[in-house]
């Protein structure tokens, strides 16, 4: 009989073990969720600003000496349309308004950086580095009527602006476009990759602007990016500001004009650890194509090696 103890305890512990990690199964099963993503990876943004697309009604407050202690503001009434680039994870916001102080109109390029998962907006006013804000520029939304907006005509250009330049006017609308590119400048390399896709301009500001959108592939992969030109009225220039949706980020302006059929423009920026001139070109203008090419100089502009060719054609 004093053996046959051991054998019952061991033999009750065994079915107690069993039947608890039964229940524990039964009572498992029904509470199983599907697996969540890693806590730590970054949430895509991409669409944060969809809530924004369309053509808006706008009443804005503008403070008309920001930073200087004054409180007199002005009140302005227009339109606000903002579209889709890069099929939304980048947008041009447009705006077109008129009050006591006269007409406005303005722009906003909104860029999502995919590797930060953050936006870059471009405007902003601050002083004491930041430690102090002051608001000087409130703008409500609210939705405009679509049929009443695209009966409206286009608005005469400002009386207080300068004859605008229509030098770009011949690169609106769509685009098929040949690029070829040289895989690494300055190096002494003349290995080129070859592309094809589309671009398409579309005017801004009656033609004082234009939005340049480009999307092509080849076998060295694929190239998508969107460029902003901006005419000064005041020094009678362009500036061209480029970004690629690698990195959603605007680099330096480029600055120049157009003479005697031909657009050039200049930059000074870094590349590969060394400061180099960049230049840009627009020649061979006609009706249905033109010619683009950029090169660079690491001597201070003395010699010049072309390393993107675009051509276009209708």
């Amino acid at each position: 009989m004093t053996r046959m103890r051991p054998a019952r305890g061991i033999l009750l512990s065994c079915v107690l073990v069993s039947c608890l990690h039964s229940v524990a199964v039964h009572a498992e099963a029904p509470t199983a969720t599907p697996a969540s993503p890693p806590v730590n990876e970054p949430r895509d943004g991409q669409h944060d600003f969809d809530f924004n697309l369309g053509t808006w009604k706008t009443h804005i407050r503008r403070l008309l000496h920001p930073l200087s202690g004054s409180d007199e503001w002005v009140e302005l009434d227009g339109t606000v349309a903002v579209r889709k680039v890069w099929g939304g994870h980048a947008q041009l916001e447009e705006i077109e308004a008129d009050g006591s102080t006269g007409h406005f109109e303005g722009l906003t390029l909104f860029l999502y950086n995919p590797e930060a998962h953050q936006w870059a907006q471009y405007f902003a006013n601050s002083a004491a580095g930041g430690k102090t804000w002051e608001s000087n520029f409130i703008a409500t939304l609210t939705r405009e009527n679509e049929t009443q907006q695209k009966s409206e005509s286009v608005s005469p250009q400002p009386s207080w602006l300068p004859k605008p330049s229509h030098d770009f006017d011949f690169n609106f609308g769509v685009w098929k476009t040949h690029i070829t590119r040289r895989q690494h400048p300055l190096t002494g390399s003349n290995t080129w990759v070859d592309y094809d896709g589309t671009s398409d301009v579309n005017k801004i500001w009656n033609g004082r602007a234009s939005l340049f959108e480009l999307e092509a592939t080849g076998p060295a992969g694929h190239i998508e990016g969107v460029g902003l030109r901006l005419y000064n009225p005041k020094s009678r220039q362009w500036s061209l500001n480029w970004a690629s949706s690698r990195d959603g980020v605007i680099g330096k302006p480029m600055i120049g004009e157009f003479a005697n059929g031909e657009g050039h423009f200049y930059d000074q920026e870094d590349f590969q650890g060394r400061s180099i001139l960049d230049r840009n070109g627009f020649s061979d203008i006609k009706p249905d194509s033109s010619r683009f090419e950029q090169a660079f100089s690491d001597d201070g502009g003395k010699n010049w090696e072309t390393n993107w060719i675009m051509t276009f054609t209708r």
